[in-house]
């Protein structure tokens, strides 16, 4: 439960630590905190809370241009709802219940950043970004 002034990063991070927590499930390496995904995510985030986008991928291309480390392959998640109690396990719901986010999830990447915002409606808003380095 988050309390006082929302760290928004600690969400997308502990996001990100549950779906780590899905992958050693699976026998899956964990994905790596990148701090240029999560900015990458965050903005995106903020676009679909405060209205400029709509809500999904619309983007994702140039969401993909921006990273500024070679990739083998990129993917995305993105969620709302206006769950306050526990954000980041309710965004991680969402995806374990949806198979193309699941399988996002659990494909071949190593490194991630969760951008989330919140509506002025109270919504929260989570776009995972995941990405593989290249060697």
């Amino acid at each position: 439960m988050y309390s006082g002034v929302i760290n928004f990063e600690e969400i997308g991070k502990k996001t990100l630590e549950l779906t780590n927590v899905q992958r050693r499930a699976k026998g899956l390496k964990d994905l790596q905190w990148d701090s240029d995904l999560y900015k990458i995510a965050e903005s995106h985030s903020k676009q679909m809370a405060d209205g400029t986008v709509q809500f999904g991928h619309q983007g994702i291309n140039d969401r993909f241009k921006k990273i500024p480390f070679p990739t083998t392959v990129n993917t995305e998640n993105v969620a709302y709802h206006d769950y306050r109690r526990d954000p980041a396990e309710m965004a991680l719901k969402i995806w374990i219940n949806t198979e193309g986010n699941l399988r996002n999830m659990l494909g071949p990447y190593t490194h991630a950043g969760v951008g989330v915002a919140k509506s002025n409606k109270g919504e929260y808003f989570f776009t995972q970004l995941i990405s593989c380095k290249s060697p």
